[in-house]
């Protein structure tokens, strides 16, 4: 029964970091002729099930508008860590072509996702769109950042392995907020 509280309650807190990553997202919605507004949504051990339009328990209302109104995309492949798959969708490349092998980023690894690689939110800049990142990033610390890897604005982890309430690893603080005005 315990076991089963857990589970439960790791799918509320998931299903609540996916709520929160979409009100993040002012505007989400296009006018007619403008650009169509582009929204990734990626979670951690989130699964196929896990959300309302899907037939979950689990009450997802913003998330399911955003599914009937999109594209869902239902063909797509993840990898055993989370650093490597974050770097996969960033760069278009598969996860083992990125320096990804040696699996997650640790809070003193000074290395990440290659900066010779181009990610998918500088290309969004290069054609007009503004690019905001809210929640985990965990593909490099220093010179391998959001705003320095193509996000105008960036709220939310560098490293992973930590809590919602307390947002720390191994003791450190990790919850920040930049722009590329800083």
């Amino acid at each position: 029964e315990y076991k089963s509280y857990l589970s439960i309650l790791m799918m509320w807190q998931h299903a609540c970091s996916l709520f929160l990553a979409v009100l993040a997202f002012r505007g989400v919605w296009s006018y007619p002729g403008s650009k169509p507004n582009v929204v990734f949504i990626m979670s951690d051990d989130h699964g196929y099930a896990d959300v309302g339009f899907r037939g979950s328990d689990i009450r997802t209302p913003n998330i399911d508008a955003l599914a009937q109104d999109g594209v869902v995309l239902e063909n797509h492949y993840v990898q055993p860590v989370c650093s490597v798959t974050r770097a996969a969708l960033l760069s278009g490349r598969y996860g083992t072509r990125t320096q990804f092998w040696q699996g997650n980023i640790l809070p003193s690894q000074q290395w990440g996702l290659r900066l010779n690689e181009t990610t998918m939110a500088e290309m969004l800049q290069r054609n007009g769109y503004a690019t905001y990142l809210v929640g985990k990033w965990h593909v490099g610390m220093y010179a391998h950042t959001p705003v320095a890897r193509g996000f105008d604005y960036f709220y939310g982890m560098y490293l992973g392995a930590q809590d919602y309430y307390k947002h720390k690893n191994r003791n450190y603080l990790d919850l920040r907020e930049n722009t590329l005005t800083e």
